[in-house]
């Protein structure tokens, strides 16, 4: 898709440098930067509908390791064998 965008000011100004930087077309850090801002938003929401409904102060907490262990469990329950 084509997209056509007016860039003003300081984000003109630091897009261009960005794209000199990493030696690629100014056309194509836009896009890269675009990418990963609508990416970030994504997870911003996916944050606000999954976590936070999730963060009472009843919930309860595990540590990291118990998590991973907890996943390791489960995965090889859903594993096919051959």
């Amino acid at each position: 898709m084509k997209l056509t965008v007016t860039v003003i000011g300081d984000t003109a100004f630091y897009l261009k440098k960005a794209a000199q930087r990493d030696k690629i077309a100014l056309e194509k850090k836009a896009s890269k930067l675009l990418k990963l801002g609508l990416e970030t938003e994504e997870d911003m929401i996916l944050a606000r509908r999954i976590s936070e409904p999730r963060d009472t102060k009843d919930a309860k907490f595990i540590s990291h390791e118990e998590f991973w262990a907890r996943l390791k469990v489960r995965a090889s329950k859903n594993k096919i064998s051959d």
